[in-house]
């Protein structure tokens, strides 16, 4: 899948909120994928859940795990999965990304409606600019 982001970043049950904030914050992120020993995706954990559970406790986020923030299910399609569908898939799961599995069931990346948004622009460019040579 072109469009995707390669690789996620993830993380794990046992990893602390702190260190997924700082995730969130050092690739601008809103959701991060949790994933198993073998990079299976398990649940995901929001910048909102981080918030949520910090607010609830009262708990440092250095003190708190994944597990504490986690939600089950995270929303996922096949990396071969054609770029027609997948704003289908988002608007489905009622989340603005997915993340992208290989065969195994293993993370291969994430692709964000914003993925989808530069894909199509770079179509029509390109698109427009053959229009513009007379190729097309």
């Amino acid at each position: 899948m072109d469009v995707m982001t390669a690789p996620a970043e993830c993380c794990s049950p046992e990893d602390s909120l702190e260190r997924v904030a700082q995730l969130m914050w050092d690739f601008e992120l809103r959701a991060v994928p949790v994933v198993d020993c073998g990079r299976r995706p398990i649940g995901w954990v929001s910048d909102r859940a981080i918030c949520m559970t910090a607010l609830r406790t009262s708990e440092p986020l250095k003190r708190l795990d994944v597990r504490s923030a986690m939600i089950a299910s995270p929303p996922v399609v096949h990396r071969d999965v054609p770029v027609s569908r997948l704003e289908r898939e988002m608007s489905r799961n009622g989340n603005s990304w997915l993340v992208v599995i290989d065969d195994a069931g293993a993370v291969a990346g994430i692709v964000t409606s914003g993925d989808i948004d530069r894909a199509l622009r770079a179509v029509g460019n390109r698109a427009l600019a053959a229009l513009r040579s007379g190729v097309a």
